[in-house]
């Protein structure tokens, strides 16, 4: 019995994916062959639908469209995500919060408003029914138009717009600010070093004047092997306090270390690009959070 019935589950989970998916692909040709003269929810115009769903679809589409304008295709994108949900069961995973699917539904209310308001007022749809912001975004328009400039309105939707990807996905902002300011340094570094490179393989020519004023005594004389040693001890060390703090707060990101001891961007990102190459931590993820990939029984030592 107890066997039969883990079988009746599983059909029943890989059943409810399928026919998300259909609903999905449904949908996605309702809106796709969308007709303004065919009969719909504003009114009954051509006897015959063009519509690929027939009567219905050209009913549904219209209404869609009517409500939210452009942003009903994110129906069939919220479909597709609860298909892949469901497909991954990510509620049997020890570390599942039961308030995860209300703050998902949360954040694709808060993205529908904020893409419906936004898009109100442009003309880059004039074939819907009630444009391209439907009868939503006009009436969410038009309340918050009052009170705020045209800028302040487009930065308060765009605002609800960024909560909502961020409570959809899980996505850190700030997180995904400082992984670009990372990507970019590095490849800012890339693009120097190629330049030192070919410079110094095209070295160019010394006069004869240039080369009296060169003196290798005076070159040698500002720097000392000592001074070199020293600063290697102190990156060191710090690489090695770096390490104990990620470690032991389990926590390993670039915007940390810089909070906690005080150091600009590049040293920072730095130190999280030599702890990635050991294999220590991993690269960047999709949620913007890298793993701790090696649990140090002790500290690390500052050799």
């Amino acid at each position: 019995m107890p066997q039969l019935f883990i079988k009746l589950i599983k059909a029943l989970h890989e059943v409810s994916v399928l026919l998300l998916l259909l609903v999905a692909l449904l949908l996605l040709l309702v809106l796709f062959s969308f007709h303004s003269a065919d009969s719909g929810w504003n009114g009954v115009s051509l006897p015959i639908a063009n519509n690929l769903m027939g009567l219905a679809g050209s009913w549904l589409a219209d209404f869609l469209f009517s409500l939210a304008g452009v942003a009903a295709w994110l129906f069939v994108i919220i479909l597709i995500y609860l298909a892949v949900q469901i497909f991954y069961k990510p509620w049997q995973k020890a570390n599942w919060n039961p308030f995860i699917p209300s703050i998902r539904c949360l954040g694709f209310v808060l993205l529908m408003v904020g893409t419906t308001a936004l898009s109100s007022g442009h003309s880059f749809a004039p074939e819907l029914p009630y444009g391209a912001g439907g009868i939503l975004g006009e009436s969410l328009a038009a309340l918050v138009r009052p009170l705020f400039s045209p800028l302040g309105v487009a930065l308060f939707f765009f605002g609800h717009v960024l909560l909502g990807l961020s409570l959809i996905s899980g996505w850190s902002w700030l997180t995904i600010m400082d992984e670009v300011g990372y990507f970019l340094i590095q490849q800012s570094k890339k693009i120097t070093d190629y330049w030192v490179h070919f410079s110094l393989s095209n070295p160019p020519e010394i006069t004869p004047v240039e080369s009296s004023l060169t003196n290798t005594t005076e070159l040698t004389d500002n720097y000392s092997p000592v001074d070199f040693i020293s600063n290697k001890q102190t990156e060191d060390q710090l690489y090695a306090a770096a390490l104990a703090f990620i470690f032991e707060s389990r926590r390993a990101s670039v915007s940390v270390l810089q909070r906690h001891f005080e150091l600009d961007y590049d040293t920072a990102a730095g130190l999280i690009d030599r702890m990635e190459k050991k294999g220590l931590i991993s690269p960047l993820q999709s949620n913007g959070q890298r793993q701790l990939l090696s649990f140090l029984s002790s500290k690390p030592s500052s050799h």
